[in-house]
This record gives C-alpha cells, structure tokens and sequence, in this order.
C-alpha cells in the first residue's frame, strides 16, 4: 500500500524533474540510483529545502511526512527491482 502511493505520489511530484526509474540521462538525478545518504536526508530535501540553491524545490506546502516516507518506499521498491534485472 505504501509502495502504490508512493509511486502515484511520485508520479504527481517528481516524474517531471527526475525520470521514471532507471532511466538515463538529463542533469537532474535519477532517484533509482541514490545512496543510502541520500535516503536518509531526503526528509531535509524534500520538505526543508535544502538542496533550493540546486534548483530542488521545497514541496512542504505538498507533501506531509508520511508522503515522502511514501516516496522512499516506492523508490527503493524500484531500485531494488531494477537491481534483480540486472542480475
């Protein structure tokens, strides 16, 4: 269930800047291939603005924390996925 919101949650928020997972290309991250250090500051990414002098906007005014917890599932959901067919 978290896993299905996060990704309509994606969908809506992040597919625009960064991709669907895994694909290559274009100066914006895609969020497949982050690290662990990543994850464990995206709550400071995504809803405190951190990363506003990058061009990462604050989506606090959107998301609740829930949401970006949401996100995260879906993200690593599909990192891990995108992992099982490489090998």
């Amino acid at each position: 269930e978290e896993v299905n919101n996060g990704q309509k949650l994606y969908v809506r928020n992040c597919l625009g800047c960064h991709g669907p997972m895994g694909a290559n290309g274009g100066s914006i991250p895609n969020l497949a291939y982050s690290s662990n250090g990543t994850f464990a500051i995206m709550d400071d990414i995504v809803l405190r603005g951190m990363y506003l002098k990058k061009g990462m906007p604050d989506f606090s005014d959107r998301l609740k924390q829930k949401d970006v917890n949401d996100i995260r599932n879906y993200i690593l959901h599909s990192a891990n996925e995108l992992r099982s067919k490489k090998n």
